[in-house]
């Protein structure tokens, strides 16, 4: 056996590998895969059947909307200028 054929035999190569999922709309498949970024390589881990559906809860009665304005670089630099 030569160390081509020996490599292509494995499932997965030794490099680390990213987690992703695709969704087929027409065959409503979604899939779990692992790929390499080295080897360009994929290898399915799961396909599970699967149709979003959207359920809108009942509106409830709302006391008012809580919106907190995330920090910026400008209020940091600011911050650093006022110490």
């Amino acid at each position: 056996m030569t160390i081509d054929s020996a490599r292509s035999q494995r499932a997965v190569c030794e490099h680390m590998h990213d987690t992703t999922s695709r969704y087929d709309p027409v065959k409503k498949l979604l899939t779990f895969l692992l790929i390499c970024p080295v080897c360009r390589t994929e290898k399915v881990i799961e396909t599970l059947h699967y149709k979003p559906r959207f359920q809108p809860l009942p509106a409830t009665r709302s006391t008012g909307a809580t919106v907190h304005r995330l920090p910026s670089r400008r209020d940091a630099q600011r911050d650093r200028r006022a110490a």
